[in-house]
């Protein structure tokens, strides 16, 4: 896992696609990603990296020490939800109060950042809240997909949600200070790192 946690530390916040919008929006073919030479800027890549794999996984990798849990972020549920969400219509954000509201609960202190946040275009927390309505958002494969739940049980993962979003939001400035001072700096070049396989290049199968 080593190689991976860098690359976390690089691309698993909106730093690289920030930088690098146009260029991934032209591009065919893989993302190059650049590799520092220079072994301090290494290991703040790695560090950033498995913080962000903590997070990312719900801490159930890399945690910094044995047992380690997440911090709790800055949401609250402040009222409850009592009602079934029919759907998105059931939820709305008010950026001024920040606050989110689910059908009749309310979690106060949701920045405007972690609302909007998004990956290549897919607004999380909101992807996140559609599959999890009464009439949920999506494809559905089966008719087992027709069985959904009659009350809510999601507040403490939301919070869960909110929390990760929040961290990821807060570490994006020092990821891309650091993306920043790797493309500044040494680079490995691609020709003096091994060629993959093309069996290594196939991904790997469920």
């Amino acid at each position: 896992m080593l190689a991976y946690q860098p690359r976390t530390g690089r691309l698993g916040t909106a730093a690289f696609s920030e930088r690098y919008g146009a260029q991934l929006a032209e591009a065919a073919g893989p993302v190059r990603i650049p590799i520092t030479a220079d072994v301090a800027l290494f290991s703040e890549a790695v560090d950033l990296g498995r913080d962000l794999l903590w997070w990312h996984t719900s801490g159930e990798r890399f945690a910094p020490t044995p047992g380690a849990r997440l911090p709790a972020g800055s949401a609250k549920e402040v009222a409850p939800v009592t009602a079934m969400p029919e759907s998105l219509k059931d939820c709305r954000y008010d950026p001024d109060a920040e606050q989110l509201t689910v059908a009749t609960g309310i979690f106060a202190l949701v920045s405007p950042a972690v609302w909007d946040f998004e990956v290549s275009g897919l607004r999380v927390l909101r992807s996140w809240l559609g599959y999890r309505m009464k009439n949920r958002k999506g494809r559905k494969c089966s008719e087992l997909d027709n069985i959904r739940p009659h009350r809510w049980t999601q507040s403490a993962e939301l919070l869960l949600v909110l929390s990760i979003l929040e961290h990821t939001v807060e570490v994006t400035p020092r990821a891309a200070d650091l993306l920043d001072r790797i493309v500044n700096g040494p680079l490995i070049p691609a020709a003096d790192l091994p060629k993959p396989t093309e069996a290594q290049r196939k991904p790997p199968k469920p």
